[in-house]
């Protein structure tokens, strides 16, 4: 997943591109941080700490999840 403070512009292979809002950040654990998304159901990213610094996200932030994939499961699926 990549995220965006804008929605992206042109064309792009990306098919799935949420707006949602920055729920929470997480504590920066070696190179990477996690970002819980507020998105109707819960959604997490995991982005670098320079991703973070770079886009300078803030909880209650609106923001774009852009999300390459077929399909996405919820952890308590029953598979």
């Amino acid at each position: 997943m990549s995220l965006a403070t804008q929605p992206p512009g042109g064309l792009t292979s990306v098919l799935n591109i949420l707006r949602t809002n920055v729920k929470k950040i997480g504590k920066n654990v070696g190179y990477s941080v996690d970002i819980e998304l507020d998105a109707g159901r819960p959604l997490l990213a995991t982005i670098t700490r320079k991703s973070l610094s770079n886009l300078n996200l803030q909880p209650g932030q609106s923001i774009y999840a852009l999300i390459k994939a077929i399909r996405m499961v919820h952890e308590n699926a029953n598979l």
